[in-house]
């Protein structure tokens, strides 16, 4: 084997095609530890590689005249059918019109395609792997989106390079489908090439899959755990035996040290250095977690190793670092604070997970300032505010550490980021449940947006392997999934449908606030928890240039067809709601103050809803647009709690 033909794959995923760099950098790490030994290695994200296919103009005006196509095919029947979609697909075909003349406005697709997921799924259909639920080696050459899709990658993967050995990262379990996909592609263009699939979802993924995908001929091996002392491993017996020897899970190889995965890859420019700080989680007893499994152990970088690394950046121009680990540990970051403080290294830094811990104090959060922590960079793990649900979890804090937690936060003036939580963690009661809504609103100030999960049961946590140490009663006959991740569970303590979906709205209400908050950040977070419900008092403005759209014909209620042009305030992307409600503000001018009323009046005649239960319904519409930045501001005077 040729030790120069390895070639390390990242695979596509959903939406990250849209972003110039993915933000993974295991293949990175990979790369640089394999030359760190003598071996040479060609990294290729096929995402970049699919993004180039896909927004070059003759794909663009391919997709383009299709939907077109489409869009006539709906006017000629005898009924549209869901207006909506047929709206949002003449806003693609429009978008992407106008895109093939000029440079494509990434931003604006992406920002769509978040908001319309099926509309993503009409601008990839039918080359969008995510829609393919599972995969059976047995039978994967007959799905038809599966043939489409390995010709579009036919298109691409003739940039990847021969190579005697690929090495395939799979992140998650989006990543997966195409993995395999990519795998059968390169088998066809060599069948003597060594494939090795890798990364945190191969760790984790029934091995009987795993196992047909080498049967199948589709892969020849894969590794679990800590994979880049095991791949060096994995290349070195290829080198010395007959590859055809060397199949099934590669298990060869130690656990490196965490001070040898050294970054010296160049990163781009617009975003934070992330550098490798720990390999699994320095507390690692969360009975729901599944990730604890990838790492038997948990290691951290030495302090001085770190700032080092972090110092050879700083003196190339780059002053923002992201670490990346599960969690880092208080006293690890104070002694880290304080190592850069003495070296006087101006930088900005974060870590991509934080967790509620009783050593973070005002002092540490002070400390941390000092030294450049943003805390807006990462996430922040708190999962739930339930006592009993946190003594399930065994997450060694309860609501009261919550409390101070926050508490000590707001004293230190410390934002965090993101908040994630499981909504429905098993135990949670609806008392618990409104009481975590509450919580959240008190400290409104203390986050910038809140992520809600709901909760998975997965088979390789220690929920999943003895449910009935925490009451819980699992059945994989019931469970629907094909991927085995988020097992059918039944027992004690779990919220209704009806209690889901009103704990669902509350949080709805201030993942909301938030949002306008983003946009209109003038107004305080509280003021617009107060307005629940519409006041007089508020007061929205459209001072931006507006924008028509010619979303083309399509027939009226008579059956004839009809123009229809809609206009948007510039670089606003409309999504369902502001399609099917667009009569609300259609008529609304620019450099106009409208207060709720108004704007219900100019559409009310069109509603069969008593007046003020209108113009709640449209106050709530306006929200939603807020959110989104449609208006160009927004005002809120005093009394504006007094709802009318």
């Amino acid at each position: 084997m040729n030790k120069s033909s390895i070639t390390l794959l990242h695979p596509f995923a959903n939406f990250k095609f849209f972003n110039q760099w993915n933000g993974y950098i295991s293949v990175a790490v990979l790369k640089d530890y394999l030359e760190k030994h003598g071996i040479r290695a060609t990294v290729f994200d096929l995402s970049e590689l699919l993004s180039g296919y896909f927004l070059g103009s003759s794909y663009l005006q391919q997709r383009q005249q299709e939907l077109v196509q489409e869009i006539s095919a709906l006017e000629r029947s005898d009924h549209i059918g869901d207006l909506t979609y047929y709206l949002g697909l003449s806003f693609l075909a429009h978008v992407l019109l106008k895109s093939s003349d000029e440079k494509i406005d990434t931003g604006t697709l992406s920002r769509f395609f978040v908001e319309e997921p099926s509309l993503y799924q009409a601008f990839v259909q039918p080359f969008n792997v995510s829609i393919i639920q599972d995969i059976a080696p047995e039978h994967f050459r007959l799905h038809s989106e599966i043939r489409t899709f390995e010709h579009i990658l036919k298109e691409v993967t003739h940039r990847i390079p021969s190579s005697s050995v690929y090495g395939i990262t799979v992140p998650s379990k989006l990543h997966f489908n195409s993995s395999i996909i990519l795998s059968n592609l390169l088998k066809h263009k060599d069948s003597d090439c060594h494939i090795c699939l890798g990364g945190p979802y191969i760790s984790l993924v029934d091995k009987r899959r795993l196992a047909a995908l080498i049967e199948a001929g589709i892969i020849d091996t894969y590794i679990t755990g800590d994979g880049e002392n095991k791949f060096l491993r994995l290349l070195r017996d290829l080198n010395s035996t007959v590859p055809a020897a060397v199949r099934g899970e590669y298990k060869k190889g130690t656990h490196p040290s965490v001070n040898a995965l050294v970054l010296r890859s160049p990163q781009p420019d617009n975003q934070p250095i992330k550098l490798i700080l720990s390999k699994g989680c320095y507390w690692g007893k969360c009975s729901y977690c599944d990730y604890r499994n990838l790492s038997n152990r948990f290691s951290i970088k030495r302090v001085n190793v770190l700032v080092d690394e972090i110092a050879s950046y700083y003196h190339k121009g780059n002053t923002r670092f992201l670490l990346m680990t599960d969690a880092i540990p208080p006293m690890y970051a104070k002694r880290l604070a304080q190592e850069l403080i003495q070296r006087d290294l101006k930088i900005m830094w974060g870590s991509r997970f934080l967790r509620i811990d009783t050593q973070y104090d005002k002092e540490l959060f002070l400390l941390l300032k000092e030294s450049g922590f943003d805390f807006g960079l990462g996430s922040l793990g708190m999962d739930s505010f339930s006592d009993s649900a946190l003594n399930l979890a065994r997450k060694g804090y309860d609501r009261k550490t919550i409390i101070r937690f926050f508490e000590a936060a707001e004293d230190a003036n410390v934002i965090f980021g993101k908040l994630n939580l499981i909504y429905d963690f098993p135990g949670t009661s609806y008392g618990d449940a409104l009481e975590t809504v509450e919580f959240f609103e008190r400290f409104i100030n203390q986050y910038r947006l809140l992520a809600v999960f709901k909760f998975k049961l997965t088979p390789t946590s220690e929920m999943g392997l003895y449910p009935g140490r925490f009451g819980l009663k699992s059945d994989f006959k019931k469970t629907t999934s094909t991927t085995y991740n988020d097992v059918f569970f039944e027992g004690e303590n779990i919220l209704t449908s009806e209690q889901k979906r009103a704990v669902l709205s509350s949080l709805g209400f201030i993942k909301n606030t938030l949002l306008i908050h983003k946009y209109y950040p003038h107004i305080d977070k509280r003021v617009l928890l107060s307005t629940r419900d519409y006041s007089r008092n508020i007061r929205f403005s459209i001072t931006r240039k507006m924008e028509q759209y010619d979303l083309f014909l399509r027939r009226n209620s008579k059956g004839d067809h009809c123009s229809r042009l809609f206009s948007f305030p510039e670089g606003f992307v409309p999504d369902s709601l502001s399609l099917e409600n667009y009569e609300l503000f259609s008529e609304l001018r620019p450099k106009t103050w409208y207060a709720v009323e108004d704007i219900a009046d100019q559409s009310a005649h069109n509603s069969s809803m008593e007046r003020g239960a209108y113009s709640q319904h449209t106050y709530q519409i306006m929200r939603h647009l807020l959110a989104r930045g449609f208006f160009a501001d927004v005002v809120v005077e005093e009394n504006a709690s007094d709802s009318s």
